[in-house]
């Protein structure tokens, strides 16, 4: 089938997009308690993100199939979209380097090399998302160039997956360094990669999609209570599966539910702030599900708001998340 050419609905992935935006408010609600979630609650959301960049991937994919011609375009357009929203999040960064020590050399080099490798700098951590796709777009890109196959390019990614897994848990000197360089796994060399040829690497599943999607479930959760790499490309890929593969009715609900969940996925820190900010001083007490609730609610009335002024009166807007 040409990729090009398969247009049918993505309404159920546009659904599931909107819950995983609020699932990455849970991610970030610890600042309201520090207690953990539930088993069940924890393992969904730490699949939000992963989730994402699956279907950023995939959507390639429908449109240029396994070619990497377009790739080179794309990752500036994400490195561009990064570099915006960093700007938008400079006012909560700096606030917080300025009350960690001050704004000096130290934090000036601690900002510099979160902003160029994991894209995780203070109140601006989900930003990591579009550095790992622009970064992982890159080294596509690079790869093309190099006449590499797409293949082996997927393959590639999924290595580093398990390196940067690997080197988390090492206690040699190179596990060390990577621990002080990247801090974790959430970024383009070690997940972003992986993660987005993978969901390139989805397009190209046209049968038995839910016996796949749930085999990969089922390994996932595994993966998971056993503390092994792969589980979230897993448990991301069944999700994308199911979804995708559940036709729902057109109706423009869905496409205001992409926008929502695009608007609410990149401003809910600032909610998240200022509710934090208020339980600093005292004015209010909140659990982190009452935090998470009351963030998501804030975020969503946002997200209706600019997307109501995009696509009515400012629609310059718009190119601040596309």
């Amino acid at each position: 089938m040409n990729a090009i050419s398969d247009q049918k609905n993505l309404n159920a992935v546009d659904a599931v997009k909107l819950i995983m935006a609020f699932c990455v408010i849970g991610i970030h609600s610890y600042i309201f308690e520090q207690k953990d979630f539930s088993i069940t609650i924890d393992y969904i959301v730490n699949l939000a993100v992963p989730f994402f960049i699956i279907a950023s991937g995939w959507l390639y994919a429908r449109k240029n199939g396994l070619k990497l011609d377009e790739i080179g375009k794309l990752s500036v357009r994400y490195f561009r979209l990064y570099f915006v929203w960093v700007l938008i999040y400079l006012p909560l960064i700096l606030f917080e380097y300025y009350h960690s020590g001050g704004l000096t050399i130290d934090n000036l080099t601690k900002f510099l090399r979160k902003f160029l490798l994991t894209g995780s700098n203070p109140f601006s951590y989900h930003l990591w998302y579009i550095l790992a796709i622009a970064t992982a777009c890159l080294f596509m890109a690079f790869f093309s160039k190099l006449r590499i196959p797409f293949k082996l390019v997927w393959l590639v990614g999924l290595i580093l997956m398990f390196m940067g897994f690997y080197l988390m848990r090492s206690n040699n000197n190179i596990g060390t360094y990577y621990r002080n360089l990247f801090e974790g796994t959430g970024n383009g060399l070690t997940m972003g990669l992986g993660l987005y040829s993978t969901g390139m690497m989805l397009y190209k599943i046209k049968k038995n999609k839910f016996l796949i999607a749930l085999l990969f479930l089922i390994i996932s959760v595994i993966l998971n209570a056993k503390g092994l790499p792969y589980w979230q490309l897993l448990g991301g890929s069944s999700i994308f599966l199911f979804s995708e593969n559940l036709l729902l009715k057109d109706n423009k609900a869905f496409k205001i539910m992409r926008d929502w969940s695009t608007w609410i996925y990149f401003i809910h820190m600032y909610p998240v702030f200022i509710l934090m900010a208020a339980i600093i001083h005292g004015w209010l007490h909140i659990t982190r599900y009452e935090g998470w609730f009351i963030a998501s609610f804030i975020s969503f009335v946002v997200a209706f708001t600019l997307d109501k002024l995009a696509n009515s009166h400012l629609p310059l807007l718009q190119k601040i998340i596309k």
